[in-house]
C-alpha cells in the first residue's frame, strides 16, 4: 500500500470547476464600429465552405484584434452580454446549416453543436434594467468568485426565448427519434438532449447561495433538484440496454455530481449499482462493473487522520500496466492533465527533460490523462511529440473505468503530484519551477 497525505486545502479549485481557454477566429463581423456588437452569417456559398464555416465559429469566442482586446478590458456586465450575443450568433448560423443541408453526412456533427455548450446563449433580454446593468459592472471579473453567482442571480432571462430554442432542439432530436436512424444515433441524440437540459440546471443551481452552515438544508434541496433529471437519466439506460455509452454517461453524470455535493455522487452511485442489478444486457452490465470498480477504489482509501492508504492501478497505452506500489523506492511525479489542457501539454517537454535527467537515479513519471478512450489519438500524438515515454494512463477509458481526477477532485489543471521513495505524497501541488529542486531532494 501507498500512505498518500492529502492537504485538500492546498488543491486548486478553478471557479465553477472549470477549465476556460480563450480562442479566436476570423469568422464574424464588427457591426459598425462598436467591438461590443458582433454579426455572423453562413456564408451559402456550397456545403462544404459553409461547414468549414460551422467549423471555424465553433469555439470562437471573440473577433481578433479589436474585439478580443476590448473584451480583455470589458467589465463583468459586458463580458456576460458578448458571451451571450456571441453564443446567439453561433446558434443561428448552425441552425441554418441544419435546415439547409438536412441530408448533410456533418448533419449530425453540426447538430452536437447546436445543443452543446459553446452554442447555449444564457438569454439575456434586451431591455435589462439600468439599475442591474450598473450592479454587475461595477463586480470584479477576477479575484471574487462570488462575484459571477451575483451577477448570474441578478441577470434576468428570456424564458420565452429559451423556451423557443429548447423546442427547437426537441423538434430536430424528435425527428431522428421517428426516423430509420440507428438506435445508437437515437440513444446519443436522446443523451445530447439530457445533456443540454443538464447545462441550463447547473447554471442555474451554481447562482443558489449556498454557505456551509447551512449544509443539512442544501443536502435536502440537492436531492429534490437533481431527482427527476437523475431518473430521466436512469430512464435512456432502460429505453436504450443495450448502450455502453449512456452507461457510461451515467458514471460521468455521478462523477460530475462531485462538483457540487458531497452526498450526491454516493447516494446515486448506491442508486445506480442497485440499479444496474435489474437487467443482463450489456449497457446494464457495463454500468454494473464500472459501479464495482469505483467501490473498490473508494474501499481502498481508508481515511485515518490526514492519511490515505491507496494502492493505484494504472493501465498504459501500450498495454502495460502496473500498481503504484510497484514504484516503492522510487520518486514518483504523478501527472493530472488533459488533451483540453495547453499548459499541461505545454510542460510536457520540460518533463521529458526531468526524466531523462533523474530517470537513471530512479525517479519514475505517471501521467493520468483525464478523457478516455476517444482522445487516444490525440495523447499519442501530444506524447510523441514531446517524446515523453513514460506511462499514460487514460482516465475512463474502457480497460480504466474509474476516474482518478474525479476520485481525488482535481479540478484544476495542471495538477502534480511528488511521492518519495517511501511512498508518501509529499507534494500534491508541485509547480514546474520547483521539481527540478524537489526531484533532486528526495531522490537524496
Amino acid at each position: 500500500m501507498i500512505n498518500i497525505i492529502i492537504n485538500n486545502s492546498a488543491l486548486k479549485v478553478l471557479t465553477f470547476g472549470l477549465l476556460l481557454f480563450r480562442v479566436t477566429v476570423m469568422s464574424a463581423q464588427i457591426v459598425g464600429d462598436d467591438p461590443s456588437k458582433v454579426s455572423m452569417e453562413l456564408p451559402h456559398i456550397n456545403e462544404v465552405e459553409d461547414w468549414k464555416y460551422v467549423n471555424k465559429i465553433y469555439k470562437t469566442s471573440c473577433i481578433p484584434s479589436k474585439n478580443c482586446k476590448w473584451l480583455d478590458e470589458s467589465n463583468l456586465w459586458e463580458y456576460l452580454k458578448y458571451e451571450n450575443d456571441l453564443r446567439i450568433e453561433k446558434s443561428k448560423v448552425v441552425e441554418d446549416f441544419l435546415n439547409t443541408y438536412p441530408n448533410s453526412s456533418n448533419y449530425y456533427t453540426a447538430l452536437s453543436m447546436f445543443l452543446g455548450s459553446p452554442f447555449r446563449p444564457r438569454f439575456i433580454p434586451d431591455d435589462v434594467e439600468p439599475k442591474i446593468i450598473d450592479s454587475i459592472s461595477k463586480l470584479p471579473r477576477s479575484g471574487m468568485k462570488e462575484a459571477w453567482k451575483i451577477a448570474y442571480r441578478l441577470l434576468p432571462i428570456d424564458f420565452k426565448a429559451r423556451a423557443q430554442w429548447k423546442n427547437k432542439g426537441d423538434k430536430y432530436v424528435n425527428n431522428i427519434l421517428s426516423s430509420d436512424a440507428s438506435i445508437e444515433i437515437k440513444a446519443r441524440f436522446e443523451k445530447a438532449l439530457f445533456n443540454r437540459d443538464v447545462g441550463i440546471q447547473v447554471i442555474e443551481f451554481f447562482q443558489l447561495p449556498n454557505v456551509a452552515i447551512e449544509t443539512d438544508f442544501w443536502s435536502s434541496i440537492e436531492v429534490d433538484y437533481w431527482r427527476d433529471s437523475w431518473g430521466r437519466l436512469l430512464g435512456l439506460l432502460k429505453k436504450y440496454p443495450e448502450s455502453e455509452d449512456i452507461a457510461n454517461y451515467i458514471i460521468n453524470f455521478i462523477d460530475y455530481m462531485r462538483d457540487f455535493s458531497t452526498g450526491l455522487p454516493e447516494l446515486f452511485m448506491d442508486e445506480a449499482y442497485a440499479f444496474s442489478k435489474e437487467d443482463s444486457t450489456k449497457g446494464y452490465l457495463k454500468l454494473n462493473s464500472t459501479i464495482k470498480a469505483y467501490k473498490q477504489a473508494i474501499a481502498q482509501q481508508k481515511i485515518k487522520g490526514d492519511h490515505s492508504m491507496l494502492d493505484m492501478k494504472f493501465s498504459g497505452l501500450d498495454g502495460n500496466s502496473l500498481k503504484l506500489s510497484d514504484l516503492k523506492g522510487k520518486v514518483v511525479l504523478v501527472d493530472f492533465w488533459s488533451i483540453y489542457c495547453p499548459p499541461c501539454i505545454k510542460e510536457m517537454p520540460y518533463l521529458k527533460t526531468l526524466y531523462d535527467k533523474y530517470k537513471a537515479q530512479g525517479f519514475e513519471i505517471v501521467g493520468i490523462v483525464g478523457n478516455g478512450d476517444e482522445s487516444r489519438e490525440r495523447v499519442l500524438e501530444i506524447i510523441n511529440k514531446a517524446k515523453a515515454d513514460w506511462l499514460q494512463h487514460l482516465d475512463k477509458g474502457s480497460i480504466n473505468p474509474v476516474s482518478y481526477h474525479s476520485l481525488f477532485d482535481i479540478r484544476a489543471l495542471p495538477t502534480k503530484w511528488l511521492i518519495d521513495k517511501n511512498g508518501t505524497l509529499v507534494n500534491n501541488d508541485v509547480e514546474a519551477f520547483e521539481l527540478d529542486s524537489l526531484i533532486k531532494q528526495y531522490l537524496k
